[in-house]
């Protein structure tokens, strides 16, 4: 993952025809952060706690200290331009307490 702006990871109304913006609490055991999408062209993951990390997998079972780890306030980007774009299940976990996840998805691109 490369060190990007803000603003340079956000995502653009006029790049996509829908981003959904939502959120996911995280917990001891892992569970779906969002869902397979043969639509995906973005996806943004940021950890929403103040302290904790929360540890996500991309199409497998999320367990603790494992995969990408996403520190308290961290954001994983995931796209075509990252070179790193998946359309499978995005899994989560946090092992000390419930954690929300906040998710913007953007499919198919404006042509």
């Amino acid at each position: 993952m490369s060190l990007l702006s803000q603003s340079e990871i956000e995502p653009r109304q006029e790049h996509y025809k829908t981003i959904t913006h939502s959120t996911t609490a995280t917990g001891s055991a892992s569970g779906v952060a969002i869902a397979a999408n043969v639509n995906r062209r973005y996806l943004r993951i940021q950890n929403d706690d103040a302290t904790d990390p929360a540890y996500i997998m991309i199409g497998a079972t999320a367990v603790a200290n494992q995969g990408i780890k996403l520190v308290a306030g961290g954001v994983f980007v995931m796209s075509k331009e990252e070179g790193n774009l998946s359309t499978v299940v995005v899994n989560c976990i946090q092992g000390n307490s419930a954690e929300v996840l906040l998710i913007a998805e953007g499919v198919n691109l404006v042509s």
